[in-house]
């Protein structure tokens, strides 16, 4: 059990590291920068580094195949991913910036 939950947080981190790799490599021009933008000019979320991530987390399910252990433990990288994207999403939109109309986004 110990084991597994060892995994899930290396998998986490190495998500995260990918995602902070997708961000400073946008920010220094070597990805193109992804954004999603509202009709009045407003940027909302910028994806980035959500891109990468998820080709990491592709790249952890193909190891999990080729092992032939995606069926044993294929859910501790979709575990991951979640926890991860969660993470990135508390530390994107805290929850001080909430109000009871809807979030702030300056």
């Amino acid at each position: 059990m110990f084991k597994k939950v060892m995994i899930v947080v290396l998998q986490m981190i190495l998500l995260f590291a990918g995602y902070i790799a997708g961000a400073i490599l946008a920010a220094l021009n070597k990805l193109p920068m992804w954004t999603m933008v509202y009709s009045n000019g407003q940027s909302l979320f910028v994806w980035d580094g959500v891109v990468l991530l998820l080709v990491v987390f592709v790249l952890l399910l193909l190891v999990h195949a080729l092992r032939r252990t995606l069926r044993s433990s294929g859910a501790l990288p979709v575990l991951a991913l979640v926890l991860s994207l969660l993470l990135l999403a508390a530390m994107k939109f805290p929850l001080s910036r909430l109000t009871p109309t809807g979030p702030v986004l300056f």
